[in-house]
């Protein structure tokens, strides 16, 4: 009787699981042999993923420090090595990891003991070799990113006792990755940062989305700040898109949605959509990375949420998968992190309370975000002058337009209505090289262009 009850609560969840998803499957789903006892209210963290010489891993934080996992066959992932980290234990909740080339970076947000740790992966699949393990910069931080184009380390809620750091964005140059060295700091105790050739988007919690230049690290400049906007709760963390142009953040409140930003012009920002987080009355977002033409999303209890964000004004969404079976509630469990980078296409999760997911979403990257009915459209003449003609002889339904500088910035945007093969340009346009963004709701392309006044 105890066999059948068994076979039966396993079929149970089998159907929970295959029915709670859209265009999203897993691989598998991994647990540390090390936890699979324990009772912590979020045994794991963190999520993080690395790729070498043919070979994709998954770093996973938990309670007791950081798991590297062996992923390259993502239904038989194995733990390559395990290191401990500098505080462990079930009081620790948070850790953080990215990494700069080989070296992982990984701080801790609880502990007297915490520390700074920097890991060399260019030995794996062997194994990770620990090179840096000091507090000497500071002990505890809640997050931290890497601004690889400047070899830059953001650091936010860095703290040292006996110190001058208390919960500042500490700024650290890795210009000898395995020594980093203090350079500044923003003057501001912000959760969560991104940063891309040295322009600082801040997630700065209860006073909203700041934006900052950190050319000069010791003369921080403010360039703007959304200090009010629709259903503003704890400003949580967000990622800048590909093009540089639109910027999606999260606010970690239940039933909070999340934010489009046109980020063209900080003295002027424009919040362009809000979405998600309507699942139910308790949903809450937790962490966003933006890929391409989706944003992948950590939802909590709601799982994996990926949104197509082809036209920013109105982002959808494209697929899901809820590792959290168990009932929604006014707290946190669920999916904690998300990493979409893999070589492969592979995506991974952390649940706080299940493990590593290994996800496949090649039915939404290869279906939606392909550019393959584009290839018959081209851009006559070009250069271009007073217009932009299309050639579109499968008449794809083409719903919206953008052009942008080689710097990814949005210079003029517009709405394209079935079988318009033309774009007007304004009389001053000035004369350059451009990419024209042609979508719709299912797929994009861009198409160099060069603005001539000839």
């Amino acid at each position: 009787m105890k066999n059948k009850l068994l076979i039966l609560l396993l079929a149970i969840q089998a159907i929970g699981f295959s029915q709670n998803s859209s265009n999203v499957s897993v691989y598998s789903n991994w647990k540390a042999t090390s936890l699979l006892n324990d009772n912590s209210f979020n045994t794991y963290n963190e999520i993080w993923g690395y790729a070498a010489n043919g070979r994709e891993y998954a770093i996973i934080g938990s309670i007791l420090g950081a798991h590297f996992v062996d992923i390259t066959n993502p239904t038989n992932p194995v733990e390559v090595d395990f290191e401990l980290g500098g505080a462990s234990g079930s009081f620790v909740i948070h850790r953080d990891y990215h990494n700069y080339g080989q070296y992982l970076y990984a701080v801790c947000d609880q502990g007297n003991t915490s520390s700074l740790q920097i890991f060399d992966m260019s030995f794996l699949p062997d194994s990770v070799h620990k090179v840096y393990d000091s507090d000497t910069l500071f002990t505890n931080s809640h997050n931290i990113f890497i601004d690889t184009a400047t070899a830059k380390l953001y650091v936010c809620y860095a703290r040292k006792t006996g110190t001058s750091l208390n919960g500042n964005v500490a700024i650290y140059s890795l210009a000898n990755p395995t020594n980093p060295t203090y350079l500044g700091f923003i003057n501001e105790t912000a959760h969560d940062v991104y940063v891309k050739n040295d322009t600082v988007y801040l997630n700065n919690e209860g006073k909203g989305q700041y934006f900052f230049d950190a050319t000069n690290p010791t003369n921080i400049q403010l360039l703007g700040f959304l200090g009010n906007y629709p259903d503003k709760g704890y400003n949580h963390s967000g990622w800048l898109d590909d093009d540089g142009v639109h910027y999606y953040f999260a606010d970690e409140t239940h039933g909070m949605q999340m934010k489009s930003v046109d980020v063209t012009n900080f003295s002027n920002l424009l919040v362009l959509d809000k979405f998600g987080a309507t699942y139910s009355n308790t949903s809450i977002v937790h962490n966003l990375i933006s890929k391409g033409d989706f944003l992948y999303v950590s939802h909590y209890y709601d799982g994996l949420r990926i949104y197509n964000t082809t036209d920013p004004s109105n982002v959808t969404v494209a697929g899901y998968y809820d590792t959290y079976l168990g009932p929604n509630a006014a707290s946190y469990k669920g999916l904690w992190g998300i990493y979409p980078f893999l070589p492969s296409g592979t995506v991974i999760g952390s649940d706080m309370q299940e493990g590593l997911f290994i996800f496949d979403v090649s039915l939404i990257t290869t279906g939606i975000s392909s550019n393959k009915l584009y290839e018959r459209i081209s851009v006559y003449p070009n250069p271009v002058r007073n217009s932009i003609n299309l050639t579109n002889p499968d008449q794809v339904d083409l719903e919206g337009y953008q052009i942008l500088d080689m710097k990814g910035r949005m210079i003029v945007s517009g709405r394209l209505s079935f079988g318009q093969n033309q774009i007007d340009l304004d009389n001053g346009f000035q004369e350059g090289v451009y990419l024209l963004k042609l979508y719709n709701q299912n797929e994009s392309t861009r198409i160099k262009i060069v603005k001539s006044g000839i």
